[in-house]
């Protein structure tokens, strides 16, 4: 009765999001506050629906992968069911190789950073920097971070991107990130995890900033305390998920900078990012 609705699909000339037309598939530059693909209760508002009317195809494009809503970035939608198939497979082998630029609030150093996530399809995503048996490991390399200016109160709000509080909005660190696995809000849960959220990201910024007024209040933190039974782990659990906020409305600072695979046979790379602009 209520399906979430994606009105930024009527303001984008998505003709100009084409990086590629190849005869098998096209390469997206995703607009932030988009769906890749149909969702429940709306199969109209996707970026799969308006780049296959840009572009005049009368077989509709099909998702291979996803990004979130939130996220902006490079996307291939597959032009046949076979291509579909091929695409899934190369992921799932790990011959696709996506880089992507997140802007933090806070420095990450370079390397690689690891944690351990949740097994429940869920948001918030929670994460853990000690192993927990059945969670699944997160791996991405920060390969730069580099110290720019925080963006102005004009281009947040060109790009509806939230102030979700952040104390002291001077700088921010653009980060370049290889992701070595792949899970939903992998970025995001990780760089909150660091203290280094991610600029705009309602939902981890405010459980990022309770954290660090209080640190033990994490159960998965650095500084989380020894629980004497099972009722008060599951209550402080409960109490942390609280912390964070609601899916941001359009976009916040990360982008799917560039997608390749077959060890760079195929390589693509999206246009600037909303904060370079």
């Amino acid at each position: 009765m209520h399906p979430k609705r994606f009105p930024r699909c009527y303001e984008i000339d998505w003709r100009s999001r084409i990086i590629a037309l190849e005869e098998s598939y096209v390469v997206l530059d995703k607009p932030a506050g988009t769906s890749v693909g149909e969702t429940i209760g709306n199969i109209e508002e996707s970026c799969a629906t308006f780049a296959t009317r840009a572009l005049g195809l009368t077989i509709p494009l099909m998702t291979t992968h996803q990004i979130d809503n939130c996220t902006e970035g490079c996307v291939v939608l597959a032009r046949n069911k076979e291509y579909c198939s091929i695409f899934h497979s190369k992921i799932r082998e790990r011959k696709v190789k996506k880089i992507y630029l997140a802007l933090a609030a806070s420095p990450l150093p370079i390397g690689i950073i690891k944690h351990y996530m949740r097994p429940i399809n869920m948001a918030p995503r929670l994460v853990s920097e000690d192993f927990i048996k059945g969670w699944h490991i997160c791996q991405l390399e920060v390969l730069e971070c580099r110290k720019i200016p925080w963006p102005t109160i004009l281009v947040q709000d060109e790009y509806c991107v939230e102030d979700c509080g952040w104390p002291s909005q001077d700088y921010a660190y653009e980060c370049k990130i290889n992701l070595l696995t792949g899970r939903t809000h992998q970025i995001r849960a990780q760089f909150a995890a660091c203290k280094a959220p991610i600029i705009g990201d309602s939902m981890y910024m405010h459980a990022a900033i309770a954290e660090m007024t209080n640190p033990g209040l994490n159960p998965f933190g650095k500084y989380k305390r020894d629980f004497i039974s099972e009722s008060e782990k599951e209550t402080a659990e409960v109490n942390w998920i609280a912390q964070h906020g609601k899916e941001p409305r359009v976009a916040i600072g990360l982008q799917a900078c560039q997608i390749s695979w077959d060890e760079d046979e195929h390589i693509y790379k999206a246009g600037l990012p909303w904060w370079r602009r």
